[in-house]
C-alpha cells in the first residue's frame, strides 16, 4: 500500500492535477469568504383579474375592507433580506420606491432571530416615494422584513439595497450563478482526472470510469439548465 501511495502522490500533488486542484480550493475558499444578501420579494393583490369574458366577474365587483374601509385595489407587498453570506453586513439600507398613487396603510418590520431597529425615514421624488429602512448591522444569517399593505390601481414596487459594495446580490431563492460556478468547477475537476489518468500507474482506467460517471449528472444538469433558458 505504501508502495502504491508514493507512485500516485506526485500525480496528485503536483502538474497539471495538483494546479487543477489548487485552482479549485482557492475558488472555494474566495466564495466560503464572499459576503452575499438574499433578496425576496412577494406581492398579493386583493383583487378579481380582468378577464374578456363578459360574463366573468369584474375586478371591481370584489371589494376588501380594512379597519371599516372598503378597498377594489388592495395589495400586501413583502421583502425579505438575508444575511447569507460570511461576516456581518454593515450599513445596510433598504429602499422601497413606491410609486406616487400608490397609498401606504401599514407597514410592519422586524429582524429575525435577534430583534432590531430598523431606523425609517421617507423621502418623497417626483414620480415615487422613497422608504427607506437603515440597519447599522445585520448579522450572518440574519434577516430583515418589510410588509407593506397599500392600496392603488398601479401595483408595482421596485426594492433596491444600498450600502452594499463588495456584497453579491442574489435575487429570487435561487443563486444561477453559483449553480454555473459549481457546474464548471465540476466538469473541470471530471475533465483534468480524465486527461491525466492516462499518466498515472495502476489506477488510469479506474480514475477514467470514476469521472465519467461523475461527471454524468452534472453534464445533465447543465442540459436542463440551458433548455429552461
Amino acid at each position: 500500500m505504501d508502495e502504491t501511495i508514493k507512485i500516485v502522490a506526485p500525480w496528485i500533488t503536483g502538474g497539471l492535477a495538483g494546479a487543477i486542484l489548487t485552482l479549485i480550493s482557492k475558488t472555494w475558499t474566495e466564495r466560503r469568504q464572499q459576503k452575499r444578501l438574499a433578496v425576496n420579494t412577494a406581492i398579493t393583490a386583493f383583487s378579481l383579474p380582468s378577464l374578456s369574458s363578459p360574463a366573468a366577474l369584474k375586478s371591481g365587483d370584489l371589494k376588501v375592507a380594512y379597519k371599516g374601509t372598503s378597498y377594489d385595489d388592495l395589495f400586501l407587498y413583502s421583502v425579505e433580506v438575508r444575511n447569507t453570506g460570511s461576516g456581518s453586513l454593515d450599513a445596510l439600507k433598504v429602499v422601497l420606491l413606491i410609486p406616487t398613487a400608490v397609498q401606504v396603510l401599514q407597514t410592519s418590520v422586524h429582524t429575525q432571530p435577534v430583534s432590531a431597529t430598523a431606523i425609517q425615514c421617507t423621502k418623497e421624488t417626483p414620480h415615487n416615494i422613497e422608504h427607506e429602512f437603515a440597519l447599522p448591522k445585520l448579522e450572518r444569517a440574519d434577516s430583515l422584513s418589510i410588509t407593506l399593505l397599500a392600496h392603488g390601481k398601479e401595483q408595482q414596487i421596485e426594492c433596491v439595497v444600498r450600502g452594499i459594495d463588495g456584497v453579491r446580490v442574489i435575487k429570487g431563492t435561487h443563486d444561477l450563478a453559483a449553480d454555473r460556478e459549481n457546474i464548471a468547477l465540476s466538469l473541470t475537476l471530471c475533465g483534468a482526472l480524465f486527461i491525466i489518468a492516462d499518466e498515472i500507474p495502476l489506477f488510469g482506467a479506474v480514475l477514467k470510469a470514476m469521472a465519467l460517471v461523475a461527471a454524468a449528472p452534472t453534464f445533465k444538469k447543465m442540459m436542463r439548465q440551458n433548455n429552461q433558458e
